[in-house]
């Protein structure tokens, strides 16, 4: 799927186009900087949070991680 999403983004820069695209399923706390790293805009990550056992913990672990990987995107 990850091969499929950064080929999309490419698509949609390529011809200029005005779409977002959101990856659910298969998204966990160790694979999210290589997701965020497809281009998507959204990421749905219910089992991720959800069954383990912690929400709120693994929410804003993964806020966490999600600006730290923007942070370094910006930085080059």
């Amino acid at each position: 799927m990850l091969r499929k999403a950064r080929a999309l983004r490419e698509w949609i820069e390529g011809d200029g186009l005005d779409a977002r695209i959101e990856i659910d399923g298969g998204v966990t706390i160790e694979n999210l900087d290589e997701v965020a790293a497809t281009g998507v805009d959204m990421i749905v990550a219910g089992f991720a949070v959800f069954g383990s056992g912690d929400p709120r913990g693994t929410t804003q672990d993964m806020v966490r991680r999600l600006a730290e990987f923007a942070e370094r995107s910006l930085r080059g």
